[in-house]
C-alpha cells in the first residue's frame, strides 16, 4: 500500500499541512517536529509523487538525452558528463537511442517526438546527420535544447563542440614532423559535416607544409573496431607506401593497430597510427595509443549546464556557442 502524507500526519500526531511544510524544507516548522516528521516518512518508506509536483509546477525535472550507442565509449563518457550535472542540479535523465549503426533519419525524427512527448524539460542531442528538415523542426519547438558535438551549418542554436580543425592540424603535423607524409585517415559513413571538416582540415594542414593533397588518402569505413581492422588490412596490402594512419576515433585506432601488427609493420616506424578521443582505454593498449584529446565529459557537462540554465531562463535566452580546444597526446603510435 502507497504511503500518503496523511498517513505520516497520523503516525506523527501532526497535520498534513505540518507535514507538507516539513517535506518541503519549509522554515516556519519547529526543527524537532520537521526531524521527526522526516525520521516517520522515512521509516514508513513515503517518496514523493513527483508528477504531482511536476504537474503543479509545470516542470518535470528531467532532461531527455538522445545519442547514438552507448556501447560505444566515446557516447558513454559524454552521457557520464550530462549525467554528473544532471545530479548535482536534482535532475533525472531519460535516455533514448537513436540509431546503433548507420543513419535512419526517420527513426531519429520519431525518437526526438517521443521524447518530447515525455515532457522533459530540455533536450541534449548529439544528431548522426545533418538534415535541415530536423532541424528546422528543432527550431520550432518550445522545448530548449542543446547540440553536442555538432555544429549544423545556417543553424541558430546552442552548442558545445571541439575545433574539429584543430585536432586534424594537429594529427598531421605531427605526422609530417616525424616524417610520415604518406596517409591515410580512415573516416566514418556518412560523409557528416564534421567528417568532411577533418578532411579539410588535414588537407590544409598538408598544404601549408608544401604536401599536396594526394599525399593523403580518405577511406571510408564502418566506425568500428572489426571494420578498421579489416579496412586497414586492405588499405596496408593495396598501398604498402601509407605510413601514417589517422583514424576518426580511437576504437578504430585500435583496429588499426591489430591489423597493422599482423601485417608486420612496426609501430610507430613503419606504420603511426593516430586517433581521435583520448577514451579512457587509449592509454591502456598496448602500445598506447596516440591520440588528440577532447574532453569527452567536459563536453557534456558543458552542454548540461547550458541546457538547465535555459531552462531557468526560458528559451529566448542568448545563444551559447561553446568551442573547446583538443590536446595532441603522444604516446607510443605515433
Amino acid at each position: 500500500m502507497k504511503i500518503t502524507i496523511k498517513d505520516i500526519a497520523r503516525k506523527a500526531q501532526v497535520s498534513p499541512i505540518t507535514v507538507s511544510r516539513a517535506l518541503n524544507d519549509k522554515q516556519d516548522i519547529n526543527p524537532n517536529t520537521k526531524k521527526a516528521i522526516l525520521k516517520i516518512a522515512n521509516d514508513l518508506g513515503y517518496f514523493p509523487n513527483m508528477l504531482a509536483q511536476s504537474l503543479k509546477s509545470k516542470k518535470s525535472k528531467t532532461l531527455g538525452v538522445i545519442l547514438r550507442d552507448i556501447s560505444d565509449p566515446f557516447y558513454a563518457e559524454i552521457l557520464q558528463g550530462i549525467s554528473l550535472t544532471a545530479a548535482r542540479e536534482g535532475y533525472q535523465i531519460i535516455l533514448s537511442i537513436s540509431s546503433r549503426s548507420g543513419v535512419d533519419l526517420d527513426l531519429e525524427y520519431n525518437t526526438l517526438k517521443m521524447m518530447l512527448q515525455k515532457q522533459v524539460d530540455g533536450v541534449l542531442i548529439i544528431p548522426e546527420h545533418e538534415d535541415l528538415r530536423y532541424f528546422a523542426y528543432l527550431q520550432k519547438i518550445h522545448t530548449p535544447f542543446v547540440l553536442l558535438n555538432r555544429v549544423p551549418k545556417g543553424v541558430q542554436c546552442d552548442y558545445v563542440a571541439t575545433d574539429q580543425q584543430e585536432g586534424s592540424r594537429l594529427a598531421v603535423s605531427h605526422f609530417i614532423k616525424n616524417g610520415k607524409k604518406n596517409i591515410a585517415y580512415l573516416v566514418r559513413r556518412p560523409l557528416s559535416g564534421v567528417v568532411l571538416t577533418r578532411i579539410a582540415a588535414c588537407e590544409k594542414t598538408l598544404l601549408d607544409h608544401g604536401l599536396s593533397k594526394n599525399s593523403m588518402r580518405v577511406v571510408e569505413c564502418e566506425d568500428a573496431l572489426v571494420a578498421a581492422y579489416e579496412q586497414t588490412k586492405i588499405t596496408l596490402k593495396q598501398h604498402p607506401e601509407v605510413n601514417g594512419i589517422y583514424t576518426w576515433d580511437d576504437v578504430m585506432a585500435m583496429g588499426a593497430i591489430k591489423a597493422s601488427i599482423e601485417l608486420g609493420c612496426r609501430i610507430p616506424d613503419g606504420v603511426g597510427i593516430i586517433g581521435y578521443d583520448d577514451i579512457e582505454l587509449a592509454k591502456y593498449y598496448n602500445p598506447a595509443l596516440t591520440t588528440i584529446r577532447q574532453n569527452i565529459q567536459l563536453i557534456g557537462r558543458t552542454a548540461a549546464e547550458i541546457l538547465i540554465e535555459k531552462i531557468h531562463n526560458g528559451v529566448q535566452a542568448t545563444k551559447k556557442a561553446v568551442i573547446l580546444k583538443p590536446e595532441l597526446v603522444i604516446r607510443g603510435t605515433a
